[in-house]
C-alpha cells in the first residue's frame, strides 16, 4: 500500500514490561528483534543484547568478531535492547524501558550521547533497521489498535522516521502483525515479517514506501527474522519448516532456500557479516538451554561460540557493524567516504569518515 504519513504526539503510560526469558524468546521469536541492513565493508563490531548485572533487564554490549573486547555500552535498571548499528558504524539504535514503556533511542557506537527517538509508549516501538544511507531508521510499532481485536491479530505495523526520531511515516495497515523490518542495502526495498495472510509468520517484502508488498515464503512452519546480505542478492532468516528453529538463506526473490543449520538445538536471529562471508546468530548449539552467540560460515561450517554465560543468562539478538575507515587513504578506497580531519571543523565527528554527497567531494581527498 501506499505510505500514510502519521504524526506522533505526547506519551502515554508505561506499558508492560518485556520479558526477556529464553521460553519467550523461542515461543515467538518473529517478534523479538531485528536489526539494519548490513552494508558492505570490513567486519566490525558485533552489537547485542545480553544478562549484565541483572540477567532479567539486559544491556547492550559489543564485542569484537573473534570474542574479545567486550565492552558494555548501556548502564541502566531496566531493559535496554535490540541493537541496530548504522551504516557508518557510528551510531546504534536500541530498544529501551527507561522512561517508562518500549521506545526506540540512539547513542553513539561506544554508548555515550544516548537520545530518545520514539514517544509513543505504552505501544512497543523496535524492531530498527537502519537506511543504507542513514538517514531513516525503519521500525515496528503497536501504537494504534487493531480494527479486528481477537486471536491471531495485533496492532503491529511498520513505520519509517528520520534517523532524529522525526517525519514518522506509517508503511502497513492491516488486521494482523508486520513486524521486524530490514532495509536492504540499495535502500529500494524492505524485508519484514507478517502473518498477514492469515496462517503463520511468513517473510515478505515490500518497497522502501510501503507500497507492492510481496510474499517470499510459503512453509508449514513460521519463517521469520529476515536480514539481507551485504550485496543484496540473499536474505537469511529463521524458520521452523523442520520442526525445530533453524537458519537458512535464499535468494532475494525467495527462490533457492538453502539450510544453513540442521541441529536438535536451536538457531535463530541471523545476521550478515559486513564482507558477507559470515554469519553471526544466537542459539544454544554448543550448550543446549543456555543461549549465547555464536558466529560461523555462511555455509554453516566453522561454527564457533562468541559469548559464555552461565545458565539462564540470554545473549543474542544481535546485529553487525562495519568497521569504520580510521585513516584518509582508508576513506579514499571506500569510494562513498570522506575523511573528517581536523582543518574542516564545519564537520562533526573529526577524524571518521563520514558521507559526501557530490563526486567533488571525493576529488578533494
Amino acid at each position: 500500500m501506499a505510505q500514510a504519513r502519521v504524526r506522533i504526539r505526547g506519551r502515554r503510560a508505561r506499558g508492560a514490561a518485556f520479558a526477556i526469558a529464553v521460553a519467550s524468546a523461542l515461543a515467538a521469536p518473529a517478534l523479538s528483534s531485528s536489526a539494519g541492513a548490513v552494508v558492505p565493508g570490513a567486519n566490525g563490531m558485533i552489537v547485542c543484547e545480553g544478562g549484565r548485572g541483572d540477567p532479567r533487564n539486559p544491556e547492550v554490549f559489543s564485542i569484537n568478531p573473534d570474542g574479545t573486547g567486550e565492552q558494555v555500552l548501556t548502564d541502566h535498571p531496566l531493559r535496554d535492547g535490540d541493537p541496530s548499528v548504522s551504516p557508518d558504524g557510528t551510531k546504534i539504535a536500541f530498544e529501551s524501558f527507561r522512561d517508562g514503556g518500549s521506545e526506540v533511542y540512539v547513542m553513539n557506537a561506544d554508548g555515550t550521547g544516548v537520545t530518545r527517538l520514539t514517544f509513543n509508549g505504552p505501544a512497543e516501538d523496535r524492531g530498527t533497521s537502519w537506511s543504507p544511507d542513514g538517514t531513516r531508521i525503519a521500525f515496528h510499532s503497536a501504537q494504534f489498535p487493531p480494527a479486528v481485536p481477537g486471536p491471531g491479530h495485533s496492532a503491529l505495523e511498520i513505520f519509517t522516521m528520520n534517523a532524529d526520531g522525526t517525519d514518522q511515516v506509517r508503511l502497513t495497515n492491516n488486521n494482523f502483525q508486520d513486524s521486524l523490518p530490514s532495509w536492504s542495502p540499495d535502500g529500494t526495498k524492505i524485508a519484514f515479517t507478517s502473518n498477514r495472510d492469515g496462517g503463520d509468520f511468513e517473510i515478505y517484502v515490500m518497497n522502501a514506501d510501503g507500497s507492492n508488498p510481496t510474499r517470499l515464503t510459503n512453509s508449514a512452519g513460521e519463517d521469520a527474522h529476515p536480514m539481507w546480505s551485504p550485496d543484496g542478492t540473499k536474505i537469511t532468516f529463521h524458520s521452523r519448516r523442520t520442526g525445530n528453529l533453524d537458519i537458512f538463506t535464499m535468494n532475494a526473490d525467495g527462490t533457492g532456500v538453502t539450510q544453513v543449520t540442521a541441529t536438535p538445538t536451536f538457531e535463530f536471529f541471523p545476521v550478515w557479516s559486513p564482507d558477507g562471508t559470515k554469519i553471526t546468530y544466537t542459539g544454544d548449539t554448543l550448550e543446549p538451554g543456555n543461549f549465547d552467540v555464536y558466529v560461523m560460515n555462511v555455509d554453516g561450517t566453522g561454527i564457533t561460540r562468541l559469548t559464555f554465560n552461565p545458565p539462564g543468562v540470554f545473549d543474542g539478538r544481535c546485529d553487525w557493524g562495519r568497521l569504520t575507515p580510521t585513516s584518509k587513504d582508508q576513506c579514499k578506497q571506500e569510494g562513498w567516504r570522506r575523511y573528517n580531519t581536523a582543518t574542516f571543523e564545519r564537520f562533526k565527528n573529526q577524524g571518521q569518515c563520514v558521507a559526501f554527497t557530490e563526486e567533488a567531494e571525493r576529488n578533494r581527498l
